[in-house]
């Protein structure tokens, strides 16, 4: 427990005073046209013409949402309310509904695509303002966004990468008329998060529904990995394994299965549910660390499914899930090997990843060969959303196990 008290204080002390939220409160407030800048690079100069993108916005509301809701400081809520104020007025089509993908600079739309994986953000950034506020009317878009993403995203269980009729944006990762495993993990969050602000019969469902889809159509139970593309029937096709979706979608399986049986009606199904969920997740997990991590420290990004490394670039975002996805295999099983995990991946972070004070953390380790958008601090997915999340997590749990 002390070596889990010391990675909460230290994560917690990089977000609040260090690195992260430091960089998002100096650089990327824009005050001549509202919401926040589309890009930074890290020289920190700010590009004030450049676009304007629905996950980053989606993703700062709720990551300042829950800076609020976890820590009181009223600074976090004025830069929640600024993100929630601007996605309602620009990002939000009041006529048709869902989020537009892209804005220019100046709030006008620049790509009215509706990406299924975008509403999923909105879903989870109204759910969480809604968790650390109250606010009745991020309770109305949370519903608006609900009732959008199961009536226009989806085709029988399954959510299709856009919106019908909404186009075909550059932002999807795969083939029009293919499925993916990054889309529905993508929806199974919010809708995690949603059922914690509404637990109607029919968001329980929906629930169930993603929860089944992630432990029994995407993990692959003879490999324990994700597949990460499907074909329209939701047949796997051939690809490579993701290993930051692995472990980071071990612990979001495992926490929509403990959302399902804390709120849900069918107590023994979520029961049973859970029960699955956690094998997975210590599977994926097992397959990771064993077939992904560099004696670093450092999670590879990409692996071949008959072994070896696809891409080596040492991603952020994978990082900080390699720190959560280790501590809740720690807490599933008891197994010391799994926080020692954390503590090596949090090193890695320390030592490769923080790019010093109000510098945010790097896209890609500073040892990463090609490094991948390596020239953003800010930008269209580049955000305070993982690694906040994961310093949230990490203070959130220990929080729990000292009660």
């Amino acid at each position: 427990m002390e070596k889990l008290l010391k990675l909460r204080d230290e994560m917690k002390e990089d977000l609040l005073h260090g690195s992260i939220f430091p960089f998002w409160e100096q650089y990327t407030i824009d005050h001549e046209n509202g919401g926040f800048y589309g890009a930074v690079t890290v020289d920190k100069v700010i590009h004030k013409d450049a676009s304007k993108g629905l996950v980053l916005n989606a993703r700062l509301l709720w990551t300042f949402a829950g800076a609020y809701r976890i820590f009181g400081d009223e600074k976090y809520k004025k830069l929640a309310d600024r993100a929630f104020n601007y996605i309602v007025e620009r990002f939000w089509d009041h006529k048709n509904g869902g989020g537009f993908w892209m804005l220019h600079a100046d709030g006008s739309v620049e790509d009215d695509t509706k990406m299924t994986y975008g509403q999923g953000f909105l879903l989870y950034a109204f759910s969480e303002y809604v968790r650390a506020t109250g606010s009745e009317e991020a309770r109305r878009y949370a519903d608006m966004t609900y009732d959008y993403i199961e009536n226009e995203c989806k085709e029988g269980n399954y959510y299709l990468e856009n919106a019908r009729g909404t186009g075909s944006s550059n932002g999807a990762i795969t083939e029009a008329g293919n499925l993916s495993m990054n889309t529905h993990i993508h929806i199974l969050e919010p809708m995690t998060c949603y059922f914690r602000i509404r637990h109607d019969a029919c968001v329980e469902e929906s629930l169930v529904n993603l929860i089944e889809i992630t432990a029994r159509r995407i993990y692959d139970t003879e490999h324990h990995h994700f597949v990460m593309f499907f074909n329209d029937k939701m047949e796997p096709l051939p690809g490579e394994v993701s290993f930051g979706h692995d472990i980071e979608g071990s612990w979001l399986l495992t926490e929509a299965a403990e959302v399902l049986e804390k709120y849900g009606a069918d107590k023994a199904r979520a029961e049973k549910l859970l029960e699955e969920a956690k094998e997975v997740a210590i599977n994926m997990v097992n397959f990771t660390l064993s077939h992904g991590m560099d004696t670093d420290g450092g999670l590879f990004d990409e692996g071949h499914e008959e072994g070896g490394i696809a891409v080596p670039n040492k991603v952020w975002w994978v990082q900080a899930e390699a720190v959560v996805g280790s501590v809740n295999a720690w807490q599933i099983t008891g197994d010391e090997k799994y926080l020692d995990s954390a503590l090596k991946s949090w090193a890695y972070i320390k030592a490769e990843i923080i790019n010093g004070p109000a510098g945010e953390w790097f896209a890609s380790g500073k040892n990463s060969p090609d490094e991948e958008n390596s020239h953003l601090l800010c930008g269209p997915r580049k955000c305070p959303y993982h690694n906040a999340r994961a310093a949230f997590e990490i203070y959130e749990r220990c929080e729990a196990l000292e009660k």
